[in-house]
């Protein structure tokens, strides 16, 4: 049964960079050891949970938005019509 941290998406991704930098010679098995024990120690380390806490996004919604002090922000936000508002 995998660590409940890594059911959420935010944090297997950040896991996963790692594997995905460092872990080109592990085997699957290796890599499943590192995962579970990367999800342990943010959970229980209280320094790094700390860091965690405060580097997590508050809501992780699979669209890519996120909730940035109290507004959503959208990877498609950035149109240019910010500009071009500017100027009228």
């Amino acid at each position: 049964m995998p660590h409940p941290l890594l059911s959420d998406p935010w944090v297997a991704a950040k896991i996963d960079q790692v594997v995905a930098k460092y872990g080109k010679r592990w085997t699957p098995r290796q890599i499943e050891a590192f995962r579970e024990q990367a999800a342990w120690t943010l959970a229980t380390n209280p320094d790094v949970a700390r860091v965690l806490e405060v580097a997590h996004p508050g809501v992780v919604d699979k669209s890519g938005e996120r909730v940035v002090g109290g507004a959503v922000e959208s990877p498609e936000a950035d149109t240019g019509d910010e500009r071009k508002a500017g100027n009228k």
